[in-house]
């Protein structure tokens, strides 16, 4: 009896794994939009031309692979300016980096199945967040409401 209590119990936890992996791959075909977004983010960022997106790039890349809690005074600059901008959609630095992890976490594409905003924000809204994916639910959120105030519809 205590052996097929232990199979049931490892399929059960079994089960729980691919059913958190299918839904972290339904969230990661919303990269795309994340990807659009970035774009609208990167038209408004006016601090030194574009050398400085890239700097800013980098900042969040450095953070990242460091480790680090927060980032260098020399980086300051690029991130008052990126504050400045995500401030009119109600977003945070944090949102951002988040956002940017996320769609960095994979090499795996994955294809755009929406061919509008409103169709995207629908798909999301069903989505279910569990586990390691949960952090992503609110960031992605916010990008929808940037997205939908910057495309003005």
């Amino acid at each position: 009896m205590g052996d097929q209590s232990q199979v049931i119990d490892d399929t059960h936890e079994l089960t729980k794994k691919v059913i958190d992996s299918l839904h972290s791959k339904e969230i990661y075909y919303l990269r795309d939009w994340i990807k659009k977004f970035f774009t609208q983010v990167k038209g408004r960022y006016d601090v030194g031309g574009w050398a400085n997106w890239a700097k800013l790039l980098g900042a969040l890349d450095e953070k990242s692979a460091s480790g680090k809690v927060n980032f260098r005074s020399q980086q300051n600059e690029y991130i008052v300016q990126l504050e400045i901008i995500l401030d009119e959609v109600q977003m945070t630095v944090d949102d951002f980096e988040q956002l940017y992890n996320m769609k960095n976490e994979s090499n795996v594409q994955f294809h755009d199945k929406a061919k509008n905003l409103a169709e995207a924000r629908n798909r999301f809204e069903s989505m279910k967040f569990s586990g390691e994916m949960e952090k992503y639910e609110e960031p992605l959120r916010k990008l929808f409401r940037a997205l939908k105030i910057w495309y003005r519809c």
